[in-house]
Parts: C-alpha cells; structure tokens; sequence
C-alpha cells in the first residue's frame, strides 16, 4: 500500500512539473499545461483518498506533526515569495543610471502610449536566439499601458494568422488594431514608437511643402535638402507632399500643416493671398525665412505681432560657436515657455539665422511666445554685405529671439473690432469674411504658425544633430495639434570616449602600474611581518 501511494504521489509530481515547464515555455494560459496541471491535482486527490486510513496513522506520530509543520512553514514562505514577486512584476520600480537614459523609454514614447486608447496585439516573429532584446523592449511598452497584449509567436504555431498578416520569414514585429496593421523588421523604441502611432491613429496628416520659389526639397538627398525630415514626419505618421501655387488655385482642404521653407524669390500676389486666407480660416503655417531674401510674407506677419528682422545673428564668443562653424552659427540652449520647448533641454544651432521678435506696436489679440535666443554676447547683424562684422547703434543686442510661435482663436471675432489678422492697409477696404473662409480649407477654430529665422537648421546634414531635428518635429506637432506627439525623441546609444591629455595619461599610469601593485605589495609584506611575528 505504501508502495502505491507513493507511486501515485510521484505520478502527480511529474504530471505538475511537466505543467510548469510548458507555461515557462509557451507562457500561460495554454491548453495542454492546463490539462496536465489538473491531471496532477487529481492524481494527488486520489493518492489521498485511496491511502486515508494510513495517513491518518501517520499523522498520530510525533515525528510527521513535525515534519507536517515544516512543509506547512516551507510553503507559506513559497506562497509569500510567489506574491512579492507577483507585486515587483505588476508594479515594477527601476531606476536608469546611464547618462543618456538608455534602458528608458523617451518621452515622446510615454506620451505616446499615454493617447493609445484601444487595444493592440503585438506578434513577435523572432527566431528564439534573437527574441530575447525585443521581448524586454516590448515588456516596458506594456507595463506603461495593459491595453497592449505581448504574444511571442511562431510561424508554425499559427500559419493562418502568420499568412494574413504577410509574415513569410522570421524577423517580424507585427502590430494588429483590428483595423490596421503595421508591420517592422527593426527592434527599436522608435520603430515600435511610430509603428503605434500609426494603428492608434485615424489616418496619416498631410504637410504641404510650398515649391517653385526656391524652397527646400523634401526628395532633395543632398546636404540642403530636407528629404530626412521627409522621412521623420513618414515616421510619425504625417503625410509630407508638395504644393504649387505658381498656376493659380488654392490651398488643398486635407492641408493640415503648410511648410515654407527658405523661399529665395518672392511670391506672386494670388500665391501671397492664397497663404494669407488659407491662414486667416483658422489653419497652420511652418515659415522657415533665411537671411538676405524676401519673399513678400515678411510684412505680412506684422498683421500677427511678429517682426522677420532684415539681418543675421553673429555669435562671436567661444560658446556660440562650439559647433567650430564660425560666428555665424550660432548655439542656442536657451529657450521660451512653450509647449514646443517645454521639455527642451538639447542645444541647437542654426547656420545664418536672423532674428524674429514679437513687434512692439502690435495691438491685437494673438497669443505671441518667442520660442529660442541666442547668447548674451550676440547680436543682430544689420549689415549683411561687408564681411568685417563689429556691433553699432544699428544692430540689435542680444539675447536675440530667432523663433516666434502665435495662435488667435478665430471664431467669436468681431468684425467691427480692429481685426488681430487684418491684411488691409489703413484706408483700404478689409478683406471679406466670406472668402476667407473659401479659402480652399475648411474653417477651424484656431490659427497657428511658427515663424523660424533660419531654415537650414533642419536640412539633411544639421537635422540629426543636437536638438535640431526635434525642434523642427515638435512645430509641426504643435501646429498639427498633436501635443502627445511634442517631446524629445528617442535617440539611438551613444559611444562615450574618454579625451585624456598628455599628463592626464601619466598620472593614470602611474597609479595603474605604479601606485596599486606597490600598495598591494606593502599590504602582503605586512601581513607576513604580523604573522611570523605572532608564529
């Protein structure tokens, strides 16, 4: 009888430990872990039953009532154990001491899955050897918001659904909304960052960039171009396109941004007046204006308090030009009170940039924020011709404002009030309500625009440096009006080296190869000296 019993009571250990294993490796939940887990459970019960009496006598025994307190004792500490790990696992406290935060999630990731609002699978196609990075990755995504749901797959596991998604090779992170479905190869936080926005989001926004007057060129891959900021508004997904003005027409109504960047030639009047209206029906406009060209839209932002200075910002002390570009490219790191650098904490630079400020005899109702300065020692250039630069009366001193963001709410205004957005000359007749509102985009309640000094900053080669691609990303979010979107984006690691001089180098080999050895050398003739003493 005590054969059997302890037969059984084996049986059930195996059929439980068979159990654990394929939850380990297949995760919770799985029918046959579930099956063999009861199987166990029965086996046990019937162990019990059958071989009562004798258990019953054992337990009289002085010896099995200690031996029963100690299993009792041993598995309330496991129940514990299991519990608090249970807690760590649900509400995880971690702290990343790397110096460029690392192993954290940006904050543009956070508010990010902060807006995620309905559920998303994530099914990982990865070969088991290469699963690991993406599971750890994915793990920080879905503690921060339990409306995502992690599942490791395999293709054999569920070739129907690893079809319908398109998967045919491992190496595939597939991301299903029930509506939409993304699928990347790169296991990064700002590929899966972006591939959230995109089936979190309805439908991708599109951002005009105005042409035929020199502006920059979102195909252009060359050092002027802007074909990486085509790239990083694709990311996020935002929809950049093209616009000509040139034949006539308007401006599209899907135009949810328009982008002027660097015109080198003035526009047409119907080109002019079909900026202004498309403005003054409540839409959004990027102006990146360069130095020593006009293209007729500089005055016209005085109708919006902003004045676009007719001079460049020079920089000459060794702060501003820690970039090693001369005194012309200036560094900015300091910053306005705005949601576009409210969390900005990067420095920037921009090469030839002039100034842009709020005009003092502006007595509107936009809401005007200077968004960067220059440093303390720069100064406005009003001579742009004469190479030998020096500040004089007619220049302007720093801190010089570069960057001015303005919206007005454009519903409730009163027509016979004088008007925050009036393109009219004194005397002239004002411009008719009605066909601003045709103006080739629907009405909105509110107008932005973001008026930049410089629009090189954001060309293919200065983009990824420092702040600068961030700072142009968090513009259009802002006009976009997708705050969620307005932060600093993940970066990828940086390679930090050590620059020792000369001396510095002595010094630490000194120590290295001198100073340790000798030390540890004395402490062992030391010890020895004490113990022969004592022997």
């Amino acid at each position: 009888m005590k054969q059997r019993f302890w037969i059984i009571i084996g049986c059930g250990i195996v059929l439980l430990l068979a159990a654990a294993l394929l939850s380990l490796l297949q995760g919770p939940g799985g029918i046959l872990a579930t099956v063999l887990l009861v199987a166990g459970g029965a086996v046990w019960t019937a162990a019990v039953l059958f071989s009562w009496r004798q258990l019953k006598g054992y337990l009289a025994l002085r010896s099995a009532r200690y031996g029963l307190n100690a299993f009792v004792l041993s598995f309330l500490v496991a129940v514990i154990l299991v519990l608090v790990g249970a807690l760590a696992a649900r509400h995880a406290w971690r702290v990343d001491l790397t110096g460029s935060r690392e192993y954290s999630l940006s904050d543009k990731t956070e508010k990010v899955l902060q807006g995620i609002r309905k559920r998303v699978d994530i099914y990982v196609y990865f070969d088991r050897a290469a699963r690991d990075p993406a599971r750890d990755l994915l793990r920080e995504y879905v503690r921060r918001n339990r409306l995502l749901r992690l599942h490791l797959e395999e293709l054999n596991k569920d070739p129907e659904r690893a079809e319908r998604f398109g998967v045919s090779s491992l190496g595939t992170i597939v991301f299903d909304a029930g509506d939409k479905v993304e699928r990347i190869g790169a296991v990064s936080e700002e590929d899966v960052t972006n591939a959230l926005i995109k089936v979190s989001r309805p439908g991708r926004k599109k951002v005009y960039f105005l042409t035929d007057h020199g502006e920059k060129d979102i195909a252009n891959k060359g050092v002027a171009g802007y074909a990486v900021v085509a790239e990083a508004l694709t990311r996020e997904n935002y929809d950049p396109v093209t616009l000509s003005l040139t034949g006539g027409g308007s401006i599209p109504p899907d135009c949810e941004v328009l982008v002027i960047a660097g015109p080198k030639s003035g526009y047409l009047e119907h080109e002019k007046l079909a900026v202004q209206r498309y403005l003054e029906s409540g839409r959004r406009v990027l102006f990146l204006f360069d130095p020593r060209y006009a293209c007729g839209l500089e005055f016209y932002l005085r109708a919006w308090g902003v004045l676009v200075g007719d001079d460049r910002v020079v920089d000459p002390s060794p702060t501003g030009q820690l970039m090693g570009r001369g005194a012309s490219t200036p560094l900015v790191n300091r910053y306005g009170v705005h949601p576009i650098t409210r969390q900005f904490r990067q420095p920037t630079y921009f090469e030839l940039v002039r100034s842009v400020r709020s005009w003092n005899l502006y007595n509107g109702r936009a809401e005007r924020i200077v968004l960067a300065f220059t440093g303390e020692q720069s100064w406005a250039e009003s001579d742009l011709i004469s190479s030998q630069i020096s500040f004089d009366a007619n220049d302007m001193a720093g801190p010089v404002p570069i960057a001015v963001a303005v919206r007005l709410e454009v519903t409730g205004l009163n027509p016979e009030d004088e008007s925050a957005i009036s393109t009219s000359k004194p005397g002239e007749a004002r411009v008719d309500p009605e066909a601003l509102s045709s103006a080739g985009a629907a009405a909105a309640n509110e107008s932005r625009l973001v008026v930049v000094g410089d629009s090189e900053f954001a060309n293919n080669r200065n983009f990824p440096d420092m702040g600068n691609g961030n700072l142009f990303m968090n513009c259009v979010a802002w006009l976009a009006q997708d705050e969620d979107l307005i932060a600093v984006r993940p970066k990828d690691p940086d390679l930090r080296r050590v620059a020792l001089t000369k001396a510095q180098m002595g010094i630490l080999n000194l120590i290295v190869l001198g100073l340790l050895p000798a030390a540890m050398a004395i402490a062992g003739v030391i010890v020895t000296v004490r113990r022969r003493a004592r022997g």
